[in-house]
C-alpha cells in the first residue's frame, strides 16, 4: 500500500511540473508572437498536453487501485480482528472447561461429589452455563428443603440441608450472570444514550452500526443478531428504561431468582 501511495505521489508531482511547463511555454509562445490568442495547435505544445492527458489518465487509474487496496485491506483488517475475538472466546471456554474437570478429580479425590453432564450449547462467556446449572440446583434444592416435612422426610432432609448449607458459594447471586444483570440495570439509570451505549458494551452488548445513518441505536449482545434490541433515545423515560432492562436480562441472561420466568 505504501508503494502505491508513494507512485501516487510522483504521478502528481510529475502532472504539476507539466502543466507547469506547458502554461509557461504557451505564455512565451504567445509573447514572441503579439498575439491575443495561442495557438494551441502548435505541435510541438499539442504533443505536451497529449503526454499531460496520459499521465493524468494515468494517475487517475493509480488512485482507483490504492483506494481499491484500502478498502480490501481495511475488510481484512477487520476480519482478522473479528476472527481474533472468536479465537479468544473458544480458548476462555476450553480454560473453564478444563477448570471444572480439574475440580471434578480434585473433588474426587476428597471424597466429595461430582455431577458430570453434558451440554452443546457454547457459552456466551467462561462458565456461563456451569454456573446457572448449578445455582439452579442450589435454589430447587433449597425450595424443596424449606417445604419438606423433616419427621416424614427425614433422609431427604437430611441430604439437602447438607447441599444447601456446603454449597453457598454456587447460589445465583455469586454468579457472573448476576453481576451483569445489576451493571445491566446501571446502565439504563444512565442520564444520555451515550453513556448507556459505553456502560453496556463492557458487559459484551456491542453498538450495530445503521449504514443509512440516522435512526435509534441498536445493540446486540455478542453480535448476535438473536439478541438485538434498541435502546431507548431519552434515557428520561424511566419507565421505558426499566422495562427494557429487564426485557434484555431476562432475554440474554440466565437468571436464577424468584422474579424472572425461567
Amino acid at each position: 500500500m505504501e508503494g502505491a501511495k508513494a507512485e501516487l505521489l510522483k504521478y502528481m508531482s510529475e502532472i504539476d511540473s507539466s502543466c507547469k511547463s506547458l502554461l509557461t511555454r504557451a505564455l512565451v509562445y504567445r509573447m514572441r508572437n503579439a498575439v491575443d490568442n495561442v495557438d494551441f495547435s502548435a505541435p510541438e505544445l499539442r504533443e505536451e498536453l497529449s503526454k499531460t492527458k496520459e499521465k493524468l489518465a494515468k494517475s487517475d487509474n493509480d488512485l482507483k487501485d490504492f483506494v481499491s487496496n484500502f478498502d480490501s485491506d481495511e475488510k481484512e483488517k477487520k476480519d482478522l480482528i473479528a476472527k481474533n475475538k472468536e479465537l479468544e472466546k473458544s480458548i476462555e471456554t476450553l480454560k473453564s472447561q478444563l477448570e471444572v474437570y480439574r475440580s471434578s478429580f480434585e473433588n474426587s479425590q476428597k471424597g466429595s461429589m461430582t455431577l458430570n453432564l453434558s451440554c452443546n450449547e457454547k457459552e456466551k462467556f467462561p462458565n456461563e452455563i456451569h454456573e446457572y446449572l448449578s445455582a439452579l440446583l442450589y435454589k430447587t434444592a433449597n425450595q424443596t428443603l424449606t417445604n419438606l416435612d423433616k419427621q416424614s422426610c427425614l433422609r431427604r432432609y437430611q441430604v439437602l440441608k447438607d447441599f444447601v448449607e456446603s454449597n453457598r458459594d454456587i447460589s445465583f447471586e455469586h454468579t457472573e450472570a448476576c453481576r451483569r444483570e445489576m451493571k445491566i440495570d446501571a446502565a439504563f439509570k444512565l442520564d444520555s444514550t451515550e453513556k448507556r451505549l459505553n456502560a453496556l458494551e463492557k458487559v459484551d452488548f456491542y453498538e450495530v452500526k445503521n449504514k443509512k445513518g440516522g435512526g435509534h441505536p441498536k445493540i446486540r449482545y455478542y453480535s448476535d443478531p438473536d439478541f438485538q434490541f434498541s435502546p431507548s433515545s431519552t434515557p428520561s423515560e424511566k419507565r421505558g428504561s426499566k422495562n427494557l432492562s429487564h426485557e434484555i436480562t431476562n432475554k440474554c441472561l440466565l437468571l436464577v431468582n424468584e422474579n424472572q420466568n425461567q
